[in-house]
Formats: C-alpha cells, sequence, structure tokens
C-alpha cells in the first residue's frame, strides 16, 4: 500500500508492461528529487522546519511499500507545533493500516478495501492537518 501501488494498480490491471510501471516509479522520484531539491532551496532562505519536514513526506510519499516503521521518521515532527504536527501524528498512527495485508490475503473481492485504506494514510492526514484542533487551516504547517 503507497502511492507507488496505487499508481500501478491500472496498469497492472491493463497488463502493462514492466517498462511503463517503471515509467510511474521514475515519475514518483522525479517529483521526490524535485520537492526535496525545492524544500532544502527554501530551507536555506527561510530556515523554516516545514521544509524538512516536507522533504521527510516526499521520500514517504515516494516509498514503493509505506510500512509502518517508515512512518517513525516523521514522530519527531509531532513534537511541532500546528498543522505538521498533527499531520505526521494521524500519518504515523494510520500507517499501522498496512500491516492489513498481512491479516488478509488481497484478493478481487477486497482488493477495494486496500485501496481506500492507502487512500485514507494519504489523504486523511493532510485533511485533519488543514483543519488543525481549532478549526483553523493551515496551508504552509509551522515555521
Amino acid at each position: 500500500m503507497s502511492l507507488n501501488w496505487l499508481l500501478a494498480l491500472p496498469l497492472f490491471a491493463l497488463k502493462a508492461s514492466d517498462l511503463t510501471v517503471r515509467s510511474v516509479q521514475f515519475a514518483i522520484l522525479a517529483a521526490l528529487t524535485l520537492v526535496t531539491l525545492t524544500a532544502i532551496v527554501r530551507y536555506a532562505r527561510t530556515l523554516r522546519n516545514a521544509e524538512l519536514f516536507r522533504s521527510i513526506t516526499a521520500l514517504l510519499w515516494s516509498l514503493p511499500a509505506m510500512h509502518p516503521w517508515y512512518a517513525s521518521w516523521l514522530v519527531p515532527v509531532c513534537a511541532a507545533r500546528g498543522a505538521w504536527a498533527a499531520y505526521a501524528w494521524w500519518f504515523s498512527a494510520l500507517s499501522l493500516f498496512v500491516y492489513t495485508h498481512e491479516a488478509v490475503l488481497p484478493t478481487p473481492l477486497n482488493h477495494v478495501i486496500f485501496v481506500v485504506l492507502a487512500l485514507a494514510l494519504l489523504i486523511v492526514p493532510i485533511a485533519l492537518a488543514r483543519v488543525g484542533t481549532h478549526g483553523e487551516t493551515s496551508v504552509s504547517g509551522p515555521g
């Protein structure tokens, strides 16, 4: 369960070539590189921790499999305040959904469950972090 997996699913269903699937992986790697380079430049100018958090998150999103122990890389962010702390907490907590793969073998009948869980892992932490604890929205995260 990962962004990589979600984007490759339609290609697997269409029996696409390995080269096509690798192209998806390359595009994700390119996006990670772009986000990280941008974050490095922005951090050098602003010294905002949000840029470091963004790089770690981009790395997590680019992994071919989202194992819960990788989410532990974001746990120190929980000590920050604001949207990034909320995002890190929820992402780390929801990453445990990945273990559902070990309890249930994927089949065409339950495959959609894993897609929903993967989407929840990627979307719910963002939504909850943006809403924040006081109903405020935070676009850029903490300083």
